[in-house]
Protein backbone atom coordinates (compact mmCIF):
# COMPACT_ATOMS: atom_id res chain seq x y z
CA UNK A 1 0.00 0.00 0.00
CA UNK A 2 1.37 3.42 -0.96
CA UNK A 3 2.22 5.69 1.97
CA UNK A 4 1.76 9.45 1.98
CA UNK A 5 4.86 11.63 2.35
CA UNK A 6 4.03 14.19 5.03
CA UNK A 7 7.20 16.25 4.61
CA UNK A 8 6.68 19.83 3.43
CA UNK A 9 8.52 19.34 0.15
CA UNK A 10 8.44 22.51 -1.99
CA UNK A 11 8.41 20.47 -5.19
CA UNK A 12 5.33 18.44 -4.20
CA UNK A 13 3.47 21.45 -2.78
CA UNK A 14 4.10 23.40 -5.99
CA UNK A 15 2.73 20.55 -8.10
CA UNK A 16 -0.39 20.32 -5.93
CA UNK A 17 -0.97 24.06 -6.13
CA UNK A 18 -0.43 24.14 -9.90
CA UNK A 19 -2.83 21.29 -10.67
CA UNK A 20 -5.42 21.74 -7.90
CA UNK A 21 -5.50 25.49 -7.22
CA UNK A 22 -5.28 27.11 -10.67
CA UNK A 23 -7.14 30.26 -9.65
CA UNK A 24 -4.67 31.18 -6.89
CA UNK A 25 -1.48 29.74 -8.37
CA UNK A 26 -0.09 33.18 -9.23
CA UNK A 27 -0.37 34.20 -5.58
CA UNK A 28 1.34 31.00 -4.50
CA UNK A 29 4.09 31.47 -7.09
CA UNK A 30 4.82 34.99 -5.85
CA UNK A 31 4.94 33.88 -2.21
CA UNK A 32 7.18 30.89 -2.91
CA UNK A 33 9.58 33.09 -4.88
CA UNK A 34 9.70 35.63 -2.06
CA UNK A 35 10.62 32.97 0.51
CA UNK A 36 13.17 31.24 -1.74
CA UNK A 37 14.81 34.59 -2.45
CA UNK A 38 15.00 35.35 1.28
CA UNK A 39 16.84 32.03 1.74
CA UNK A 40 19.15 32.89 -1.20
CA UNK A 41 17.89 29.86 -3.08
CA UNK A 42 18.15 31.15 -6.62
CA UNK A 43 19.82 30.57 -9.99
CA UNK A 44 21.96 33.44 -11.37
CA UNK A 45 21.69 34.67 -14.94
CA UNK A 46 23.70 32.76 -17.51
CA UNK A 47 23.48 29.45 -15.64
CA UNK A 48 23.00 26.34 -17.77
CA UNK A 49 20.64 23.66 -16.52
CA UNK A 50 21.59 19.97 -16.93
CA UNK A 51 17.97 18.98 -16.37
CA UNK A 52 17.05 20.86 -19.55
CA UNK A 53 19.94 19.67 -21.73
CA UNK A 54 22.15 22.67 -21.04
CA UNK A 55 19.61 25.38 -21.80
CA UNK A 56 20.15 28.64 -19.91
CA UNK A 57 17.98 29.81 -17.04
CA UNK A 58 16.82 32.72 -19.22
CA UNK A 59 15.56 30.33 -21.89
CA UNK A 60 13.80 28.10 -19.39
CA UNK A 61 12.19 31.07 -17.59
CA UNK A 62 10.52 31.98 -20.90
CA UNK A 63 9.67 28.36 -21.68
CA UNK A 64 8.32 27.51 -18.20
CA UNK A 65 7.13 30.68 -16.46
CA UNK A 66 5.02 28.67 -13.99
CA UNK A 67 8.20 27.11 -12.62
CA UNK A 68 10.92 29.77 -12.83
CA UNK A 69 10.26 33.27 -11.51
CA UNK A 70 12.72 36.11 -11.02
CA UNK A 71 12.61 38.13 -7.79
CA UNK A 72 14.87 40.72 -9.46
CA UNK A 73 18.52 41.58 -9.06
CA UNK A 74 20.93 40.54 -6.31
CA UNK A 75 24.52 41.54 -5.68
CA UNK A 76 27.10 38.84 -6.35
CA UNK A 77 30.85 39.48 -6.28
CA UNK A 78 30.21 43.20 -6.27
CA UNK A 79 27.94 43.12 -9.34
CA UNK A 80 24.17 43.21 -9.72
CA UNK A 81 22.91 40.08 -11.46
CA UNK A 82 19.42 38.85 -12.23
CA UNK A 83 18.37 35.62 -10.55
CA UNK A 84 15.50 33.13 -10.84
CA UNK A 85 13.90 30.83 -8.27
CA UNK A 86 12.97 27.23 -9.08
CA UNK A 87 9.56 26.40 -7.62
CA UNK A 88 10.18 22.69 -8.27
CA UNK A 89 13.35 22.57 -6.20
CA UNK A 90 13.45 19.37 -4.12
CA UNK A 91 13.58 21.27 -0.82
CA UNK A 92 12.20 20.21 2.57
CA UNK A 93 10.70 23.04 4.64
CA UNK A 94 11.14 22.58 8.41
CA UNK A 95 10.47 24.67 11.55
CA UNK A 96 13.97 26.13 11.06
CA UNK A 97 12.50 28.10 8.17
CA UNK A 98 10.26 30.02 10.58
CA UNK A 99 7.27 31.71 8.92
CA UNK A 100 7.75 29.72 5.72
CA UNK A 101 7.08 26.49 7.65
CA UNK A 102 3.70 27.70 8.88
CA UNK A 103 2.62 29.15 5.55
CA UNK A 104 3.57 26.11 3.51
CA UNK A 105 1.96 23.82 6.07
CA UNK A 106 -1.24 25.73 5.28
CA UNK A 107 -0.74 25.11 1.56
CA UNK A 108 -0.08 21.41 2.21
CA UNK A 109 -3.17 21.05 4.40
CA UNK A 110 -5.53 22.62 1.91
CA UNK A 111 -4.73 19.91 -0.63
CA UNK A 112 -4.79 17.06 1.90
CA UNK A 113 -7.84 14.86 2.46
CA UNK A 114 -9.41 15.35 5.89
CA UNK A 115 -8.92 11.61 6.46
CA UNK A 116 -5.15 12.12 6.68
CA UNK A 117 -4.95 15.34 8.69
CA UNK A 118 -4.45 13.47 11.98
CA UNK A 119 -1.60 11.41 10.54
CA UNK A 120 0.03 14.53 9.10
CA UNK A 121 -0.10 16.37 12.44
CA UNK A 122 1.18 13.31 14.31
CA UNK A 123 4.09 13.06 11.87
CA UNK A 124 5.20 16.66 12.47
CA UNK A 125 4.66 16.39 16.22
CA UNK A 126 6.95 13.36 16.39
CA UNK A 127 9.60 14.31 13.82
CA UNK A 128 9.96 18.05 14.36
CA UNK A 129 8.65 18.77 17.86
CA UNK A 130 10.03 15.72 19.71
CA UNK A 131 6.48 14.95 20.87
CA UNK A 132 6.26 18.30 22.69
CA UNK A 133 2.48 18.53 22.41
CA UNK A 134 2.18 21.85 24.24
CA UNK A 135 4.65 23.60 21.94
CA UNK A 136 3.25 22.07 18.76
CA UNK A 137 -0.42 22.72 19.54
CA UNK A 138 0.42 26.34 20.42
CA UNK A 139 2.15 26.68 17.04
CA UNK A 140 -0.88 25.19 15.26
CA UNK A 141 -3.31 27.58 16.93
CA UNK A 142 -1.21 30.62 16.05
CA UNK A 143 -0.62 29.39 12.52
CA UNK A 144 -4.34 28.85 11.89
CA UNK A 145 -5.01 32.33 13.27
CA UNK A 146 -2.54 33.80 10.77
CA UNK A 147 -4.16 32.23 7.72
CA UNK A 148 -6.72 34.97 7.18
CA UNK A 149 -6.96 34.63 3.39
CA UNK A 150 -8.94 31.40 3.41
CA UNK A 151 -6.03 29.16 2.44
CA UNK A 152 -7.18 26.59 5.00
CA UNK A 153 -10.85 25.59 4.79
CA UNK A 154 -13.14 25.74 7.82
CA UNK A 155 -13.44 21.94 7.65
CA UNK A 156 -9.67 21.52 7.88
CA UNK A 157 -9.44 24.02 10.74
CA UNK A 158 -12.16 22.10 12.58
CA UNK A 159 -10.26 18.82 12.04
CA UNK A 160 -7.02 20.33 13.35
CA UNK A 161 -8.81 21.67 16.42
CA UNK A 162 -10.38 18.25 17.06
CA UNK A 163 -6.90 16.71 16.97
CA UNK A 164 -5.66 19.32 19.47
CA UNK A 165 -8.62 18.65 21.78
CA UNK A 166 -7.96 14.90 21.64
CA UNK A 167 -4.33 15.50 22.63
CA UNK A 168 -5.46 17.53 25.64
CA UNK A 169 -7.71 14.67 26.75
CA UNK A 170 -4.83 12.19 26.48
CA UNK A 171 -2.65 14.46 28.64
CA UNK A 172 -5.10 14.04 31.49
CA UNK A 173 -5.03 10.24 31.39
CA UNK A 174 -3.13 8.59 34.27
CA UNK A 175 0.40 7.39 33.56
CA UNK A 176 0.65 3.66 32.86
CA UNK A 177 4.34 3.00 33.57
CA UNK A 178 5.05 1.03 36.74
CA UNK A 179 8.66 1.42 37.90
CA UNK A 180 8.27 0.75 41.62
CA UNK A 181 11.21 -1.13 43.08
CA UNK A 182 13.44 -0.67 40.03
CA UNK A 183 16.78 1.08 40.63
CA UNK A 184 17.21 4.48 39.03
CA UNK A 185 19.72 4.47 36.19
CA UNK A 186 23.03 6.23 36.68
CA UNK A 187 25.43 7.32 33.95
CA UNK A 188 27.81 4.46 33.10
CA UNK A 189 26.18 2.00 35.51
CA UNK A 190 26.30 -0.82 32.89
CA UNK A 191 22.96 -2.17 34.13
CA UNK A 192 22.22 -2.83 30.48
CA UNK A 193 24.69 -3.24 27.64
CA UNK A 194 23.70 -0.10 25.71
CA UNK A 195 23.68 3.54 26.78
CA UNK A 196 20.49 5.56 26.57
CA UNK A 197 21.48 7.04 23.19
CA UNK A 198 22.44 3.61 21.87
CA UNK A 199 19.14 2.20 23.09
CA UNK A 200 17.33 4.91 21.11
CA UNK A 201 19.35 4.00 18.00
CA UNK A 202 18.40 0.34 18.57
CA UNK A 203 14.68 1.24 18.76
CA UNK A 204 14.96 3.18 15.50
CA UNK A 205 16.47 0.26 13.62
CA UNK A 206 14.09 -2.26 15.15
CA UNK A 207 11.36 -0.12 13.60
CA UNK A 208 13.15 0.09 10.27
CA UNK A 209 13.55 -3.70 10.22
CA UNK A 210 9.83 -4.11 11.12
CA UNK A 211 10.76 -6.14 14.19
CA UNK A 212 8.53 -3.83 16.20
CA UNK A 213 5.67 -1.54 15.19
CA UNK A 214 6.44 1.80 13.57
CA UNK A 215 4.69 4.92 12.28
CA UNK A 216 1.17 5.50 13.56
CA UNK A 217 1.16 2.09 15.28
CA UNK A 218 4.01 2.99 17.66
CA UNK A 219 4.52 6.63 18.57
CA UNK A 220 7.80 7.84 20.06
CA UNK A 221 5.99 8.34 23.36
CA UNK A 222 4.83 4.71 23.42
CA UNK A 223 8.28 3.45 22.44
CA UNK A 224 9.80 5.57 25.20
CA UNK A 225 7.42 4.10 27.78
CA UNK A 226 8.00 0.53 26.61
CA UNK A 227 11.80 0.73 26.61
CA UNK A 228 11.81 2.65 29.88
CA UNK A 229 10.26 -0.45 31.46
CA UNK A 230 12.77 -2.71 29.69
CA UNK A 231 15.91 -0.68 30.41
CA UNK A 232 15.17 1.78 33.21
CA UNK A 233 16.08 4.79 31.10
CA UNK A 234 13.82 7.84 31.15
CA UNK A 235 10.76 7.44 28.91
CA UNK A 236 10.80 11.17 28.12
CA UNK A 237 14.47 11.17 27.18
CA UNK A 238 14.01 8.22 24.83
CA UNK A 239 10.93 9.88 23.33
CA UNK A 240 12.79 13.14 22.70
CA UNK A 241 15.83 11.49 21.13
CA UNK A 242 13.61 9.46 18.76
CA UNK A 243 12.76 12.68 16.90
CA UNK A 244 14.23 12.99 13.41
CA UNK A 245 16.69 15.79 14.20
CA UNK A 246 17.95 14.17 17.42
CA UNK A 247 18.36 10.79 15.70
CA UNK A 248 20.60 12.40 13.10
CA UNK A 249 22.83 13.63 15.92
CA UNK A 250 23.08 10.38 17.88
CA UNK A 251 23.52 7.95 14.97
CA UNK A 252 27.28 8.34 15.30
CA UNK A 253 29.76 5.65 14.16
CA UNK A 254 30.47 4.90 17.83
CA UNK A 255 26.81 4.36 18.74
CA UNK A 256 26.08 2.39 15.56
CA UNK A 257 29.05 0.10 16.25
CA UNK A 258 27.90 -0.49 19.84
CA UNK A 259 24.38 -1.42 18.70
CA UNK A 260 25.73 -3.68 15.96
CA UNK A 261 28.04 -5.42 18.47
CA UNK A 262 25.18 -6.03 20.91
CA UNK A 263 22.90 -7.40 18.21
CA UNK A 264 25.68 -9.69 17.00
CA UNK A 265 26.11 -10.96 20.56
CA UNK A 266 22.38 -11.77 20.70
CA UNK A 267 22.64 -13.55 17.34
CA UNK A 268 25.56 -15.60 18.68
CA UNK A 269 23.46 -16.65 21.71
CA UNK A 270 20.63 -17.74 19.39
CA UNK A 271 23.06 -19.59 17.13
CA UNK A 272 24.56 -21.54 20.04
CA UNK A 273 21.12 -22.46 21.35
CA UNK A 274 20.09 -23.57 17.87
CA UNK A 275 23.17 -25.76 17.59
CA UNK A 276 22.38 -27.37 20.96
CA UNK A 277 18.88 -28.26 19.77
CA UNK A 278 20.17 -30.10 16.71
Amino acid sequence: METINYELNLKEITKSEYFLQKETYDQYKTEATFYLNSLKKYIPEGSTLDEHNGKTIEEMAIERPARYLSPGMVKQNGKNVRVWCDLLEDFIITPEHKIMYGRFMAYFLRNLSLQYVDEFLEYHLVNYYNHDEKKFTRFLKLNIREQTDGTISNETIETVNEWIDEKKKQENLPAKIKTKGKPKRQAGDKATELSQEQTTVLIHYLKEAKIIHRGEYLTNKEAGEAFSILTGYSADTIRQTLGKQELDKICTPENLTAVQKSLQQAINFIHRKNQEKK
